[in-house]
Formats: structure tokens, C-alpha cells, sequence
């Protein structure tokens, strides 16, 4: 595969939204089972699109007194905590599965040897 292929690839796999990118992995990857990651990328990207389209809306009327504002600080404190944990399940999956450089290296060379 040539070098300009790659980097298409990954353009087209992790160059969008978080959610398009995640779709596009598993499509890939779909023909050769589960992904490893599936789960805790779909409640990351299930998260994410909570707090940007509904956790303000929802909560717009609770900033009426210290007592709930405060309350909402802690939310986000704890939703802090939660996507820092899957951060780092999810680095750590990737290390555990992910190819290797020198096999990078040895799968890029025998793809562009003629």
C-alpha cells in the first residue's frame, strides 16, 4: 500500500466527527469481529453528546442559586472523573492491541516493495 494510501486511510478513519470515526473503525474492523474498544467508545461518545447538545439546556434553570450551581460544579467534576477514566482504559487497550511500530514498519515495506 502506498504511503499516500495510508494516509488517506487515516484521514478517512479518524478525520471527522468522534462519532463518524468511531462508525468508520468499526466498519473496518467489523469483518474481523469485535472491537476491543467498542463499548467504552460508544459510552465516550454517548457522554459527549450529552454534555454538548443536552447538559446546559437542561440545566439552565438551575443556576438560580449557589446551592444548585454548585451542585452542577460537582456534575461536571464527576463527569471529569469518568472521561479521565476512559481515557485511560481506552490508551491502555490501545497499547495492549495496537500494531507495534516495527511491525508498522515491516507490513509498510513488504505493501510498497514491488
Amino acid at each position: 500500500m502506498a504511503e499516500s494510501k495510508i494516509d488517506d486511510l487515516f484521514v478517512e478513519l479518524f478525520g471527522n466527527t468522534l462519532g463518524r470515526s468511531i462508525h468508520n473503525v468499526k466498519r473496518i474492523l467489523g469483518e474481523h469481529g469485535d472491537w476491543v474498544l467498542a463499548d467504552q467508545m460508544a459510552n465516550t461518545l454517548k457522554l459527549r453528546n450529552e454534555l454538548i447538545h443536552h447538559w446546559m439546556r437542561t440545566r439552565a434553570m438551575l443556576q438560580g442559586t449557589s446551592e444548585n450551581r454548585l451542585a452542577m460544579i460537582d456534575e461536571l467534576e464527576g463527569v471529569t472523573a469518568k472521561l479521565q477514566t476512559l481515557t485511560v482504559r481506552s490508551a491502555s487497550a490501545f497499547r495492549r492491541c495496537w500494531p507495534r511500530p516495527i511491525f508498522l514498519k515491516a507490513s509498510f515495506k513488504r505493501n510498497t516493495s514491488a
